[in-house]
C-alpha cells in the first residue's frame, strides 16, 4: 500500500515537471494562445469558437495549451479573424 502511494506520488511529480517544461513548440502554443485569448474578449468560448470554425473543446483545449494546433488550423483561424498567420506567432514581448 506504502509502495503504491510513493508510485503515484512519484508519477505526479513528473507529470508537472513535464508540464512545466518549455520546450520551443510550447513556446509557439503559449503565443498562439496568448494571441487567442487576447483576442477572444468578451465572447464566450462557445461563440468565439463558432466565428473562428472551430469546436468548442478544441478551443478549450488550445486555449489551456494542452492540445497541439495543426498549421491547417492555425491558418483557418487566422483567416477567420482576418489576420496573417505570423501575427499570431508574433512574440508580442520582443520589440522588433
Amino acid at each position: 500500500m506504502e509502495r503504491d502511494t510513493r508510485e503515484k506520488k512519484g508519477k505526479k511529480q513528473v507529470k508537472n515537471a513535464l508540464k512545466s517544461y518549455k520546450s520551443p513548440a510550447t513556446s509557439l502554443e503559449s503565443r498562439v494562445a496568448d494571441f487567442l485569448s487576447k483576442t477572444k474578449g468578451d465572447d464566450s468560448l462557445a461563440d468565439f469558437a463558432l466565428k473562428l470554425g472551430i469546436p468548442r473543446m478544441s478551443l478549450c483545449r488550445y486555449l489551456k495549451r494542452e492540445q497541439s494546433m495543426s498549421l491547417s488550423t492555425l491558418q483557418k483561424i487566422a483567416g477567420a479573424l482576418g489576420v496573417k498567420t505570423e501575427a499570431m506567432l508574433r512574440d508580442r514581448q520582443k520589440k522588433r
